[in-house]
């Protein structure tokens, strides 16, 4: 912490490995999302009411509801918000994915975790949507919102993301260099967790 903080590179040398991939994944569907708009809104509530359904605190769905509608009720319709929270509500309740948002209490869990490292002259930004250590092993989520995915799509899509997860990798490796990463990509819509690693 003495140490001086090292420079980054200027804004046009960083990479955001989320945005890396988005016109290749848009492409991916066709058809699917076709107000950009609409759908980059609809991606960010359902990434925020998933945020505050697994977050340390807990809220009732009123409460969440609230929350929602405070922060986006500009960008959308009330019955918008609401689909988008029922969406949330049904990836957190299914039982496939308690591991991920209903670990035992000993696991750690982060929600929208920053990450800046420089990769070889390059800085490297990005918000991590789930992190979950247990024990020696990490999970590394990232949540996928788009509305025509489907069982049989996720595999192939999923695949469009994987500079993406291997960029997070690589970051989460250098700060617990002794776990084992696991990267899944978790399509919302099809309530479907993909493995990279499989």
């Amino acid at each position: 912490l003495l140490q001086p903080i090292k420079s980054l590179a200027k804004p046009e040398h960083m990479i955001a490995p989320s945005k890396a991939n988005r016109e290749q994944a848009r492409t991916f569907i066709a058809g699917d999302d076709l107000n950009a708009g609409y759908a980059q809104t609809r991606g960010i509530v359902i990434h925020r009411a998933l945020d505050l359904l697994s977050g340390k605190r807990s809220l009732s769905n009123v409460e969440i509801h609230q929350t929602l509608m405070s922060e986006f009720h500009q960008d959308a319709e009330e019955n918008e918000i609401d689909q988008w929270l029922k969406q949330a509500q049904q990836v957190f309740d299914d039982a496939q994915f308690k591991m991920i948002f209903s670990p035992e209490a000993s696991v750690q869990c982060f929600n929208e975790l920053p990450l800046l490292y420089d990769n070889k002259g390059q800085s490297v930004y990005g918000l991590i949507d789930r992190l979950i250590i247990n024990g020696d092993e990490i999970l590394l989520i990232d949540y996928k919102t788009h509305s025509q995915a489907s069982a049989e799509t996720c595999a192939t899509l999923a695949n469009n993301f994987s500079e993406q997860m291997n960029l997070y990798s690589l970051g989460i490796q250098k700060i617990w260099p002794d776990h084992t990463i696991k990267k899944g990509v978790l399509f919302t819509s099809a309530r479907k967790l993909v493995w990279l690693d499989e």
